[in-house]
């Protein structure tokens, strides 16, 4: 539920979308997923997905119509029973309840699963829990351990090293 709206605003960010415009479409985006989670029915989502959308096509400049069966699809998705459990699931008890070690990695550039919250959740639930926990973030790639410059979703497809070696040879060696 959190992780939603902040992965949006990083996308922005890197967009290069002026800040106010950021806290605005964040602050809609956690308004309308929290609605999902509660339920709402598809009249009162309607206008609040609508209000998200335009924010969010405006923002990024996207080449997209928001219209009517926009909305609906939009609503239509909210429905998945995966998305409803994936925006109400907390895992934090889950990952406490570990009793083998954990290898929790992130690139420093990674606009998805931001490293520098993501990292330090897991971090403290498995101090707390006293699991067995190695954690890395590394610098300069993204999401798919890439070498990056933005971490932008766009730049994915034009970087030719699929996953960086460094990153490859470390995970082995902890595998092993």
């Amino acid at each position: 539920l959190d992780l939603m709206p902040d992965q949006g605003g990083m996308l922005m960010k890197a967009a290069g979308v002026d800040q106010a415009v950021i806290n605005e479409t964040v602050a809609q985006h956690a308004k309308v997923l929290q609605m999902f989670v509660d339920g709402a029915d598809r009249e009162a989502l309607r206008e609040p997905t609508r209000v998200l959308s335009h924010m969010q096509v405006d923002a990024m400049g996207l080449d997209i119509e928001v219209t009517d069966q926009f909305i609906e699809d939009a609503i239509d998705q909210s429905a998945i029973p995966w998305l409803r459990w994936f925006l109400a699931h907390d895992p934090a008890p889950v990952l406490a309840r570990l009793d083998m070690p954990v290898y929790a990695i992130n690139g420093e550039l990674d606009l998805q699963v931001p490293a520098g919250t993501e990292l330090a959740l897991i971090e403290e639930v498995m101090r707390r829990s006293g699991g067995d926990l190695t954690a890395r973030s590394y610098p300069g790639l993204n999401h798919l351990f890439q070498p990056a410059t933005t971490g932008a979703v766009e730049e994915y497809g034009t970087i030719e090293i699929t996953m960086d070696p460094v990153v490859m040879e470390e995970m082995g060696r902890w595998i092993n």
